[in-house]
């Protein structure tokens, strides 16, 4: 058996070895060059970001904060992922005193005090608003519009935020 391999082997190796290479035909060196890679670079300022060729559609949640909690609260993590799912994603205002602020080259996050209902709010900002939030003092009420990441049993986490108004 074991010869009967080796011969299949060699056999094999003796077929690629001889087997033609496809190649595909050189054009005349006469033939002048159509090709000019710099045709097809497209200058930066000539880019459209996609957000503004299709508009993102923004649905907000009916939910209040401590429904989307209750949600999850006393729920093993696989009850929980299923019940928040048609929530992640959507849009939803809210509003919350500043406990902490913090920024870097990269985000910016806002973490709200816990209110007397048992949760509180990460907002989380694109580092444009910085310069907004580097200007935010403890115990100041915010309003927020956001796009739910994630909900816990006592945290709500909003991404993408941006401010709104308090009314």
């Amino acid at each position: 058996m074991v010869s009967r391999i080796h011969s299949t082997v060699h056999l094999y190796q003796q077929t690629l070895s001889t087997a033609p290479i496809l190649s595909l035909p050189t054009p005349p060196a006469d033939l002048p060059s159509t090709h000019d890679p710099a045709e097809h670079i497209i200058p930066v300022e000539h880019i459209i970001p996609v957000e503004h060729i299709i508009p993102v559609e923004r649905i907000f949640v009916e939910a209040t904060p401590s429904n989307l909690v209750e949600l999850v609260r006393d729920k093993i993590s696989t009850q929980a992922d299923r019940l928040i799912a048609p929530y992640l994603g959507k849009w939803m205002k809210a509003t919350g005193i500043v406990d902490d602020v913090s920024t870097t080259n990269y985000w910016g996050q806002i973490e709200t005090k816990q209110n007397g209902k048992g949760y509180f709010f990460r907002f989380e900002f694109n580092p444009k608003w910085n310069g907004r939030l580097q200007i935010l003092h403890k115990d100041q009420k915010i309003a927020v519009i956001g796009k739910i990441r994630s909900i816990g049993s006592y945290t709500i986490y909003l991404t993408e935020c941006e401010f709104a108004n308090s009314e």
